[in-house]
């Protein structure tokens, strides 16, 4: 009866580390993911866009080729395409964490979620 208790107590030991690690893997994608979506909304996107009009008003000045605004139209779209991306990895990382502890019914879940700043 010891040694199965002891096994026991071990094999809880163990589901404690695997559960804290996929706890700790869950909350680092949702700060990288919010990170990237911060980057790209804040960021990147904005200068895309701005470079994308100012490459369209050059055009239309004879200033720039028509594959300069491909290039830049193609370059606004892959940043809109990778905040769409972070933001998706976001939400499928807050899933995630959800599936592991379970009901937040009770608490404060966004804050919990958003890293623990209000947003």
């Amino acid at each position: 009866a010891k040694h199965e208790w002891k096994s026991l107590e071990e094999l809880k030991k163990a589901r404690e580390y695997i559960l804290i690690a996929a706890l700790s893997k869950r909350v680092f994608e949702i700060k990288d993911s919010k990170r990237k979506s911060l980057l790209y909304r804040d960021t990147l996107v904005p200068k895309a866009d701005e470079s994308l009009q100012s490459t369209y008003t050059a055009f239309e000045g004879g200033e720039s080729s028509f594959i300069d605004l491909l290039d830049s139209e193609r370059s606004y779209l892959q940043f809109k395409l990778s905040l769409a991306r972070a933001e998706t990895d976001l939400m499928v990382a807050n899933a995630k964490l959800l599936a592991i502890l379970g009901d937040f019914s009770n608490t404060n879940s966004n804050h919990i979620l958003s890293g623990g700043k209000d947003e």
